[in-house]
């Protein structure tokens, strides 16, 4: 037997959807893309099928996450294609499925706040078929008494539980230990970070990471000028020298080229956090919910900028390996043959000239692998609402409003940041 208090997952509600053959009836604050989807596919039969749809299309819907924003879009578009017309209940926070003689009657969960049951052993919603009234009451064990106190006994599905005086002691001290927000102060939290919010940007392994290394004793103090400069008691980056590199300054073949080094990367990141974000001391960086996506997109571009340069400067090191190679075999060679380190005798006796260079040639690669390191580069961003704190600083306000009008943002968007209302009320401004 069906079960009367179930969970409403988003399967059973796709089950109902696509069982119904004559009339269809959804009526909800929003709905999830994929229970979109499924209403969506049955615009397809209006000929046969008698259809309804009720939403609520307030924006505080889709920010406690009653449903999927996407999803608006899912069944906007299928409307259209099949005139059909979609209906409005503003403020409605039951959700009714309706398939036949089915009706399923749930309470939406606030996925924002809460995860939702996904067993029937914690129901949201209440499944009836035609004749079933009395089985609710007994599903709640409040069935009609009868005459036959011997008849069958009806074990209900819920509330088999007894909600005794210790349960309700121990629920009053878990609030009075942590009280409920006050919900206006709630909602001003959401209103507010849906206007601005904090971005930490980080941006790594894009400058060259080089060392120092103490040399083996088989290199002695070379004759060599530039050799010298770069090895004694310890090496040195043999490639300090290295300057800008000339990259492909976008994506694409016919992207413009150009020399970059490190310090023109530090000067592209910095341009694209002044552009996009705005600094508040001792708090950090602030942007713009309506720059997001804008900001992210230049932060992809610069991070493929990074990549190049420092594929550039890998073919750059690369050469002055093989240059450095050639230095050590012209300074070691001619003074391991006279008198070849210990290693070498063990194991060849008298090393030839092409022993002794791969010898020096390996040395060479080792030191110059330790003085060194490529990582692949890495930027990651990190967004963050503001806190209520923060939203009733004067101070963090002031300084927020003033760095915000010296890049030229409208003075209507500035003075909207610390606004608040409801879906029924006239909007009011945090004070000052």
């Amino acid at each position: 037997m069906d079960r009367v208090f179930r969970s409403a997952d988003d399967d059973t509600l796709i089950g109902l959807v696509k069982s119904a053959k004559g009339r269809l009836v959804v009526i909800a604050p929003a709905l999830t893309k994929s229970v979109a989807s499924a209403v969506a596919d049955r615009m397809a039969d209006l000929g046969t099928l008698s259809m309804t749809v009720i939403l609520d299309a307030d924006p505080e819907v889709y920010r406690l996450g009653y449903g999927d924003v996407e999803a608006l879009d899912i069944i906007r578009k299928a409307s259209i294609d099949a005139q059909f017309d979609l209906r409005e209940q503003q403020g409605i926070r039951i959700a009714i499925v309706m398939s036949d003689d089915q009706t399923l009657i749930y309470s939406p969960v606030p996925r924002n706040i809460e995860a939702g049951s996904k067993t029937d052993e914690k129901p949201n919603a209440v499944f009836l078929t035609a004749g079933k009234i009395e089985a609710v009451a007994e599903a709640a064990g409040a069935a009609m008494p009868t005459a036959d106190l011997a008849g069958p006994v009806v074990v209900p599905e819920i509330g088999t539980v007894a909600l005794v005086p210790a349960r309700i002691e121990e629920t009053k001290k878990d609030l009075y230990t942590n009280p409920p927000q006050d919900f206006d102060v709630s909602r001003k939290l959401r209103m507010f970070s849906s206007q601005v919010e904090y971005v930490e940007l980080s941006v790594t392994n894009y400058r060259l990471s080089t060392g120092k290394i103490k040399l083996p004793q088989e290199f002695g103090m070379a004759n060599d000028k530039k050799l010298r400069d770069q090895i004694s008691a310890q090496m040195t980056s043999p490639f300090k020298g290295i300057g800008p590199q000339t990259i492909n300054l976008t994506n694409g073949e016919d992207s413009e080229q150009g020399e970059v080094d490190e310090q023109q990367l530090a000067a592209e990141r910095k341009e694209i956090e002044d552009t996009f974000t705005y600094v508040v001391p001792n708090k950090g960086r602030i942007i713009l919910k309506t720059d997001k996506e804008a900001f992210k997109k230049q932060i992809a571009t610069f991070k493929n900028l990074v990549t190049r340069y420092q594929d550039a400067m890998k073919e750059a090191v690369q050469k002055g390996e093989e240059a450095f190679e050639v230095l050590l075999v012209a300074e070691f060679l001619e003074r391991w043959k006279a008198n070849a380190p210990g290693n070498l005798k063990r194991r060849y006796g008298n090393p030839t000239d092409a022993q002794i260079t791969s010898a020096i040639k390996d040395q060479a690669r080792r030191l110059f692998a330790n003085t060194v390191e490529f990582r692949p580069p890495e930027v990651s961003l990190n967004f963050k609402g503001i806190t209520y704190e923060d939203m009733n600083d004067p101070g963090f306000r002031d300084t927020l409003h003033k760095a915000m009008a010296r890049t030229g943002i409208s003075p209507k968007v500035i003075a909207k940041l610390f606004e608040t209302g409801t879906p029924s009320s006239t909007v009011k401004r945090v004070s000052d």
